[in-house]
């Protein structure tokens, strides 16, 4: 699964709706002496899967993601996808995904800004 290409997707989704949506991010980063680690994703339904980074399309407070049956809210999204309580980051807001997506470009600077962060 790349979750780049379905948050994406997803997005568009919504804003064909009337949707305002928008990009999340989920990151479990910890101090690691002078580095840091990123601790890896891991979902309880796919537990073969893992990631050290996880991209999402929102809608308001609700996160859309083919990893969990519906919509759930921001704040239970980790929890209930992960098992962990970690903060979901906005990565690219409402006003830059709805401009990428009107542009058709948002996966390829979503990508590019991947690249540089």
């Amino acid at each position: 699964m790349d979750c780049v290409t379905e948050a994406c997707r997803i997005a568009a989704r919504l804003l064909a709706a009337g949707e305002a949506p928008w990009i999340g991010r989920l990151r479990d980063v910890r101090p690691y002496g002078n580095s840091t680690f990123h601790a890896p994703l891991i979902p309880r339904r796919s537990p073969h899967l893992a990631w050290t980074t996880h991209y999402v399309a929102c809608a308001g407070r609700l996160v859309h993601d083919p990893l969990a049956d519906s919509p759930l809210d921001v704040a239970q999204y980790a929890r209930t996808v992960f098992g962990r309580d970690l903060p979901l980051q906005e990565f690219l807001g409402v006003e830059e995904t709805e401009r990428l997506l009107r542009e058709d470009d948002i996966e390829q600077a979503f990508r590019h800004r991947i690249g540089g962060s």
